[in-house]
């Protein structure tokens, strides 16, 4: 289930919308292959960061299902599909030293937890940035926006 999540101040975000104001987010995927807020049915599709507040942004990733792995992995929108159709020679798994790649999560098997912590100063707020799980078959509907403000 999708809903509008209200955030600090007068800030609102449209369905699926997480606005990250402590510098972490907190997600878990299962074998509906969606991100969602953890401990909830909430799908994630855009997370908004404030590059000033947040220099380094951390993301933890809890693997709720019982059938299949997930990774989070941030990249410049023109460059998602590439690294996506990369890692398919490695079972999904991006290498390590992608320059292409602006943060990711090791892959999460059932029932574990994963987290990365990425430096957001590389970025800007005229790019489009893209979070995705770069697992076989996955690329397509578990992905969304990063914003960087």
């Amino acid at each position: 289930m999708m809903k509008k999540i209200a955030m600090t101040g007068a800030m609102m975000l449209a369905a699926g919308g997480v606005f990250a104001a402590d510098c972490t987010l907190a997600l878990q995927a299962d074998d509906m292959m969606q991100f969602q807020k953890l401990d909830t049915a909430e799908q994630v599709t855009e997370v908004v960061v404030d590059k000033a507040a947040c220099p380094v942004f951390t993301v933890t990733l809890q693997n709720k299902g019982m059938a299949m792995p997930h990774n989070f992995v941030v990249t410049k929108d023109a460059d998602a599909e590439a690294v996506n159709g990369d890692a398919a020679a490695t079972m999904g798994v991006p290498a390590d030293d992608d320059a292409r790649i602006l943060g990711m999560t090791a892959m999460a098997n059932p029932s574990e937890t994963v987290e990365v912590k990425f430096d957001t100063s590389k970025m800007t707020a005229e790019e489009a940035y893209k979070f995705f799980c770069s697992y076989l078959g996955h690329f397509y509907s578990m992905q969304g926006k990063f914003i960087v403000k």
